[in-house]
């Protein structure tokens, strides 16, 4: 073939539209290039047809849901991968019709964990943490999870038969089946479910305990170090997890918090984009339990079940992580206006380069409150003892009490104290701290009044709009 004739068809086809798939129509836009080179060579171009011709290329629509696929549930398969997402119709879904994304159950693994017992002894038992597992695993497998991925580990009390499978929860195993084996499984959605105990060590990280920990050798893992690795590139499967964590302090003597702790060896890749990982983590200290004495009473893992129960059409996907992390801080925000327990909580999502972390809302004193708070804590006959007020500080976290500069009259320093805890939003625990110091009814309900009065909150809910 000549040279020029060569050239010729090489720049033609440079023109030309491309082939277009069977059954689909040919593209006939020509960017500006394609005409000038059509005039230099004397090539006519055909004439784009008229909008409204049978040619006109069709706008791209979504895959609708029918009403009956909505009352069903049913899911939309898209091409490409499992994980994939598809939300039906492109007009907005009636309030009552959520759309559902499309998620393989196959695809989709689960390690829940429920330490009711521990070998520390009776101080550290959590009635009703392993039921709670139990079920989260029901939830999972209702929404056809397989069994086999459903690693069930609990440590009940002898009052509580789960009546299913499940394996140990103690350090070996679970070290074993978060290094060694879950993160080299493949699949597109990961849940992690705990509830035991847990505290904050002296380096800020948090702990998680196994169910073999023991005064002298309080064994478990370092859940921030956990969650690094499953962000890594030593994970190569899971795009998108989901943690939920609920982490119970102990007190008394057997109290771990700002404590030492053994140190474990957790195996880091390098830090890696291709994950979202969703973590909701609530701490709350408990008496014995206290905080599980029966289902539905406002614990961490009551509100996660109940949220989970009320989007069971998107399981096994996770929920929508910013929706849930609003959903549960109002839930937590109820507790507190309720005077029950209250519940430290922590939600972050992390999404390729971005993290965000959220923290729901505690009340912020207006003067008139402030005072009538700290003369709820002089009413306490401890808070006129500096050595009183040093155990109080010793039960909130270390960072913390060395921020608080400490002043030699009882009054100012429980204003230096408060401030602080106000600054950090640590009042809930400053006020639960009291309560196990002297637990009297009678200022038990002035300090409550003082720190959830409809003023406080009604003054917060302003700031915030």
């Amino acid at each position: 073939m000549k040279p020029r004739l060569l050239r010729y068809r090489v720049l033609t086809g440079l023109i030309t539209p491309p082939a277009a798939p069977d059954g689909e129509p040919a593209d006939t836009s020509y960017p500006l290039f394609r005409r000038v080179l059509a005039g230099l060579l004397g090539v006519a171009l055909p004439k784009a047809p008229d909008a409204g011709s049978p040619l006109t290329p069709a706008a791209p629509t979504a895959p609708r849901l029918s009403q009956t696929d909505l009352q069903a549930n049913k899911p939309l398969r898209t091409p490409g991968s499992h994980s994939a997402v598809a939300y039906g119709a492109t007009e907005k879904m009636p309030s009552d019709r959520l759309p559902v994304p499309h998620v393989d159950p196959d695809r989709v693994w689960a390690l829940i964990v429920g330490i009711e017992r521990y070998e520390v002894g009776r101080d550290w038992n959590l009635p009703g943490a392993a039921q709670k597992a139990v079920s989260f695993r029901q939830l999972l497998h209702d929404a056809g999870v397989p069994e086999d991925q459903l690693l069930l580990h609990l440590a009940p009390l002898p009052s509580y038969v789960p009546g299913i499978p499940y394996a140990s929860a103690d350090q070996a195993t679970l070290r074993h089946v978060l290094i060694n084996q879950l993160r080299l499984k493949q699949g597109d959605i990961m849940w992690v479910w705990w509830g035991g105990r847990g505290a904050t060590d002296l380096e800020g990280q948090r702990r998680l305990f196994t169910s073999d920990a023991t005064i002298a050798d309080k064994v478990g893992f370092n859940l921030d170090s956990v969650l690094r690795l499953y962000t890594s590139d030593a994970v190569r499967s899971f795009a998108e997890q989901m943690w939920m964590v609920d982490a119970s302090e102990a007190i008394g003597g057997s109290r771990p918090s700002g404590e030492p702790f053994p140190r474990e060896v957790t195996p880091l890749g390098s830090p890696s984009h291709a994950h979202q990982q969703a973590v909701l983590y609530a701490t709350g200290r408990s008496r014995g339990g206290a905080k599980y004495t029966a289902p539905g009473n406002g614990s961490f893992s009551d509100i996660l079940l109940e949220l989970l129960a009320d989007r069971s059409a998107v399981l096994p996907a996770p929920p929508d992580a910013n929706e849930l992390f609003t959903a549960a801080g109002q839930r937590i925000a109820g507790i507190a206006k309720q005077g029950q327990t209250p519940i430290q909580a922590q939600f972050r999502l992390q999404r390729r380069r971005r993290t965000r972390v959220l923290r729901p809302e505690t009340p912020l004193l207006p003067a008139a409150s402030l005072r009538r708070f700290v003369d709820a804590l002089l009413s306490y006959p401890q808070m006129t003892d500096r050595a009183a007020r040093e155990t109080l500080l010793g039960m909130m976290r270390p960072e913390l009490v060395d921020l608080i500069s400490r002043q030699t009259t009882p009054r100012m320093d429980l204003y230096s104290i408060v401030l602080t805890a106000q600054r950090y939003g640590v009042l809930q625990e400053l006020f639960e701290a009291m309560l196990l110091i002297d637990d009297d009814p009678v200022r038990r309900l002035a300090l409550q009044e003082a720190l959830y009065s409809p003023e406080n909150l009604e003054e917060n809910r302003t700031e915030s709009e």
